[in-house]
């Protein structure tokens, strides 16, 4: 199985990359519109847990002093903050895998891709931690659910912080291969 160049994997991921992409696009467009429908519907309050776990809560069960507007311009704003985030994230890896089935691996500007992947996921760990700490914080001191003790964990998950290392780390190693090979490129 071949990797590189023309009739390769890196050939079917970039041809998925390119579907991700255009599908993203039309997505973005209706995840912003959907987050604005729902910032003017301003009853009930919901959340999503990984894992596929949802609970919505009516009405009564919100605290008075709940602001509808601030949570939804909250919720609005990490929308707006996340879907460039993502969409920079899908365009650099179908730059880059381009690059892979011209079997070009090894150049600067493949290094500067990864380095902006890795940038950007770490600023995308940022905004969920932020915001998802934020709306958890603010869920649990004005939902009350008799039977039902709601808390929340302040502790970040550091996954992602750890994954936009790894990655930059090895945008700095490919820097290096790129720089090896302009130097055997030119001794030859």
């Amino acid at each position: 199985m071949r990797y590189l160049g023309k009739k390769s994997v890196s050939q079917v991921v970039s041809k998925w990359l390119s579907v991700l992409w255009y599908g993203s696009m039309a997505a973005a467009v209706l995840i912003v519109l959907g987050a604005a429908v729902a910032n003017r519907r301003l009853e009930g309050l919901g959340l999503s847990i990984r894992g596929g776990l949802k609970i919505s809560f009516a009405p009564e069960y919100v605290g008075p002093d709940f602001n509808y507007k601030q949570y939804w311009r909250l919720v609005f704003s990490a929308v707006l903050i996340s879907v460039p985030l993502y969409m920079t994230v899908i365009f650099q890896l179908r730059a880059l895998f381009k690059e892979f089935v011209r079997n070009r691996p090894f150049n600067h500007e493949n290094a500067r891709r990864i380095r902006i992947v890795g940038w950007c996921v770490m600023a995308t760990w940022l905004v969920e931690t932020v915001i998802g700490a934020v709306l958890g914080w603010t869920i649990v001191n004005n939902v009350q659910v008799p039977g039902v003790e709601l808390s929340t964990n302040m502790f970040p998950r550091l996954t992602g912080l750890f994954l936009g290392l790894i990655i930059l780390v090895l945008s700095e190693v490919l820097a290096e291969a790129a720089r090896l090979k302009e130097e055997q490129d030119l001794t030859i």
